[in-house]
């Protein structure tokens, strides 16, 4: 008989990045060419604030991910099996 157990999906690896500037990479490059003289402070502002929206994006996925994993896990009555939790009976009986 098939087991009726919820298992939590596996997913796949993210693709590989595409060779495009990342954000980083671009608001490096902006403050070498303003340190050298060649760029100007306008655009490592404009580098430096892309970078942070980015990662302000990458925070809250992961944060939207966890809490995906914990509604799953809290719907599945999985919750404290997942952190290793667990309950034992106390000496009181219950009549």
């Amino acid at each position: 008989m098939p087991s009726t157990a919820w298992k939590r999906p596996s997913f796949p690896p993210p693709p590989p990045r595409s060779r495009g500037t990342s954000p980083r990479r671009r608001w490096e490059s902006e403050q070498r060419k303003y340190e050298l003289g060649t760029g100007t402070i306008f655009l490592v502002l404009e580098a430096e604030t892309e970078l942070a929206a980015t990662e302000t994006t990458l925070v809250q996925a992961q944060i939207n991910y966890q809490m995906a994993l914990t509604a799953a896990d809290h719907a599945t009555g999985t919750l404290l099996e997942r952190h290793h939790v667990q309950l034992e009976q106390s000496g009181v009986k219950q009549l």
